[in-house]
Order: structure tokens, then sequence, then C-alpha cells
């Protein structure tokens, strides 16, 4: 649980998580600092996975799916049609 105390510092509020986000907004963040980071692509940070990912086709028994999930460690796949395009 997050408090936060008014401007007198003499009472101390409970606030959830969508309050904390309001009185964050209420600030002007574009002034605010950024890290550098943040203007690294996802690819340059290294996060997530581009070259060999593990999918599935609709018609992929699920026991041969666990069967990927658990040797390649992975915690989600992507299901693709004949042309290794996205199945909605």
């Amino acid at each position: 649980m997050v408090f936060f105390t008014t401007m007198s510092h003499r009472h101390l509020f409970p606030c959830s998580f969508s309050e904390v986000c309001t009185i964050f907004c209420c600030f002007q963040i574009s002034e605010m600092p950024k890290p550098s980071f943040l203007k690294q692509t996802i690819e340059e940070l290294n996060i997530g996975t581009f070259q060999n990912i593990a999918v599935v086709r609709a018609d992929t028994p699920l026991y041969t799916a666990l069967g990927i999930f658990v040797e390649q460690r992975v915690s989600a796949l992507p299901v693709v049609d004949d042309k290794g395009m996205w199945a909605a």
C-alpha cells in the first residue's frame, strides 16, 4: 500500500495505484529528466526475442505445445498459419 502525505506533513492518507498515477501526472512530466535508455529501441536493450521464435499452428496437439513450453523455456507461443503469419 502506498501512502501520501499532505504538504503540511500532518496527515497520512492511503492511496491506490491509480491515485498515485494521477498525482504523478499532475506534475509536469515533460520537464522531468528522463533516463537515456528510454531513447533506445527494444532490440537495442535486448528485450524480447527477435529470432528463432517458438511458434505453434492451430492444429498442434496440446501435448506438443506443452513440450515446447518446457524444452524452450518460453512463456508464450504465438499461433501461426501455414505462411508463418499470426493467426487471429
